[in-house]
């Protein structure tokens, strides 16, 4: 009599009582009461009331959801190529961020904090425009010992992207 490893006893067992080919198949769920038909169909009782107000329940989570929905941002970036001033243009384009909200759009340039609003695109790219010129023309003229941490950090932003003309 040869000796055989556990594995291929336990092998061998297996597949003598052949339960080891046969798929797991769990147990079908009972059918609900009722007269049964032709294929399986069966006719049931439901409580309309339960039903009613679990939908009730349903449609106003969706239409909370929705108002939320309704109450954030959509997001997206942009690019701006051109300011629209003939002192100044950018040396590449910069990424924006815009948010448009419900009656109001607002394009950010978080480098420098910086915010233009309007009630479409075009009123706050504008606002955007001009508010980066403004602030590059105004960290441009103030001496640089007056300025605080925060805003010699913009004008370190603002000379990598900025170009005066002549």
């Amino acid at each position: 009599m040869t000796q055989q490893s556990l594995a291929e006893f336990e092998a061998d067992r297996i597949a003598a009582e052949g339960w080891a080919r046969q798929p797991f198949i769990p147990p079908r769920p009972p059918l609900p009461e009722g007269r049964v038909f032709p294929r399986g169909a069966v006719e049931t009782q439901y409580d309309t009331k339960a039903l009613e107000d679990r939908l009730s329940t349903l449609q106003s989570l969706v239409e909370e959801i929705k108002g939320q929905l309704d109450e954030r941002p959509v997001v997206y970036p942009a690019q701006v190529y051109d300011l629209g001033s003939t002192r100044i243009t950018l040396k590449s384009p910069i990424m924006v961020v815009v948010e448009k909200y419900e009656g109001e759009v607002l394009v950010r340039f978080p480098e420098l904090e910086l915010t233009g609003f309007g009630r479409n695109e075009p009123q706050a790219f504008q606002d955007f425009r001009e508010a980066f010129v403004e602030l590059y023309e105004d960290l441009g003229s103030s001496p640089k010992r007056t300025l605080g941490p925060i805003p010699l950090r913009w004008l370190a932003v603002l000379a990598r992207l900025v170009r005066r003309n002549a």
